[in-house]
């Protein structure tokens, strides 16, 4: 005769809905996982945002599986749904997973058995803790701002970890989709120069640039501390460029021409050697196509004017700033917040053989063979969609991007982190590192 245990079967079920008329049932046993969708009503209209689940979602198989690992997991069929912006003007939204009623008679799952996976726009979360996005009604799957007119496409996967030992027996989690829509915040140009004192900025008519000797324009990014430069009147993009040099390296072999330049291709190199390829998530940032004017100028600091948009321009995504911003920052004097106290490379050649570069007391009519090597203060251009979610613009609390801006880093790798973090080891005194 068997054990009588022996006929025990786990089953866990989960159910997702959207407010509770889309339903997505994940029944887990020794023997079958499967997921299957349910009713007829597939999409929540909420302000001007479509929140539709897909219809044609074949659900989940998986045999003999009670615990999956994580490649187990990833490798399941994902429900999908779509959030889109029927309207003109973009907006902030959060999804949450919030818990549903359970019957009288279950007991709710931990969480903590539980890991999920988030395509969003082909982006993958990975295998991650669902406690890790917080706790009902608070688990966050995703936040941000979605413009008028485009469409956010997710593929959701939901498994118990095999990480995790315990009793579940018979447990059950029941959840629901829960969007939150707010009038999108204002972009993070818009935001910085709103906390700038008066007298702090000078327009030129095509862009206001930020003036002064220390005004409040740290931003923190990709684990990078920055200054913003000047706001595009037109485009609402903002410039910035690094507080400090992050690297020395050669211009170019001899040519003043910053296209096809060693500095250009290591800037843009999205490899883990270059620049841009350390950038977090930087399509979703930064403007890729943005233009940067090269043209040739030896004019003295102070009388430098805007070069001609038909003059030397390159497309890129990071460049550096040319000499024209850098006297814009204080009105062509050499004090002005820009000035580091190191050697850094301009964009604006001074002749056919030398480049512009600015000294450590602020001085810019130097220039230098392109052949020498100075600091690398690499600028970029970041999206008029970008928000500000934290920070007051000071160098102890710099101005934080949405999607940039991290919390809850538990269980998080150090392999996706970013150069220049600050890292924890331990808990005693002096346990505080820069990576690199």
């Amino acid at each position: 005769m068997e054990k009588a245990n022996s006929k025990k079967k786990k089953v866990i079920t989960i159910v997702i809905s959207i407010l509770i008329i889309i339903i997505l049932v994940l029944a887990i046993s020794y023997a079958y996982f499967s997921t299957q969708l349910s009713g007829t009503d597939q999409i929540v209209k909420v302000g001007t945002l479509d929140l539709i689940l897909d219809e044609t979602s074949e659900g989940i198989t998986l045999d003999n599986a009670v615990g999956l690992t994580d490649s187990e997991g990833l490798a399941t069929d994902g429900s999908t749904f779509e959030l889109r912006n029927n309207g003109n003007k973009a907006v902030d939204y959060t999804i949450y997973l919030d818990d549903n009623t359970i019957g009288e008679t279950d007991t709710r799952i931990d969480d903590k058995y539980l890991k999920y996976n988030l395509n969003k726009n082909g982006t993958d979360s990975g295998a991650t803790l669902l406690t890790s996005i917080g706790s009902n009604p608070n688990r966050v799957l995703d936040s941000g701002t979605i413009e008028g007119g485009v469409t956010n496409k997710y593929s959701l996967k939901l498994w118990i970890t095999s990480e995790v030992d315990g009793n579940y027996s018979g447990q059950v989690f029941s959840g629901k989709l829960r969007v939150e829509v707010s009038q999108a915040k204002p972009g993070a140009g818009e935001t910085i120069l709103a906390g700038l004192t008066s007298g702090s900025t000078f327009d030129d008519g095509t862009d206001t640039f930020i003036t002064g000797t220390d005004p409040n324009n740290y931003i923190w990014y990709s684990g990078k501390l920055w200054r913003a430069v000047s706001v595009n009147k037109e485009e609402k993009t903002t410039k910035l460029v690094t507080q400090w040099n992050i690297s020395a390296i050669t211009y170019s072999s001899g040519s003043t021409d910053f296209s096809g330049s060693y500095m250009e291709d290591w800037l843009n190199d999205t490899s883990a050697d270059g620049f841009l390829g350390n950038l977090r998530d930087y399509e979703n940032f930064i403007v890729t196509d943005a233009k940067w004017n090269a043209t040739l100028d030896a004019t003295d600091l102070g009388s430098v004017t805007r070069p001609s948009d038909d003059g030397t321009v390159v497309t890129d995504a990071v460049g550096l700033l040319n000499m024209y911003e850098y006297q814009s920052s204080n009105n062509g004097r050499t004090d002005g917040y820009l000035n580091n106290g190191l050697i850094w490379w301009t964009l604006t050649p001074y002749s056919s053989s030398d480049v512009r570069y600015v000294r450590g007391n602020g001085n810019a009519l130097h220039r230098s063979s392109s052949s020498y090597s100075y600091g690398a203060r690499p600028s970029i251009n970041l999206k008029s969609s970008v928000r500000i979610v934290d920070g007051d613009g000071t160098i102890d609390n710099p101005y934080r991007l949405n999607g940039d801006n991290d919390t809850d880093l538990s269980g998080t790798l150090l392999s996706s982190r970013y150069s220049g973090e600050y890292i924890k080891f331990g808990n005693e005194e002096n346990n505080l590192y820069d990576s690199v």
